[in-house]
């Protein structure tokens, strides 16, 4: 299944976020363990507006959730 794409809608200093997907699906969560190290090195997060890509889960609390999140090049 192809990743899905979007923009992140904000970002706390938390470590954890929301991101507007493009196909207009209801916004999804996304937790700091789940940011691509290589990408996002330490203390270094995503910012509001920052175009990504990832995948989706079902989480324990039965809410969509991010998973293998990176940078759009």
């Amino acid at each position: 299944m192809a990743m899905l794409r979007g923009v992140i809608k904000y970002w706390t200093i938390g470590g954890w976020g929301m991101i507007n997907p493009d196909d207009k699906s209801p916004a999804v969560f996304i937790h700091h363990s789940e940011l691509d190290k290589n990408e996002f090195p330490k203390d270094v997060y995503p910012k509001h507006g920052d175009r990504v890509e990832f995948d989706v889960r079902i989480s324990c609390k039965n809410k969509p959730e991010a998973f293998n999140f990176r940078r759009v090049k």
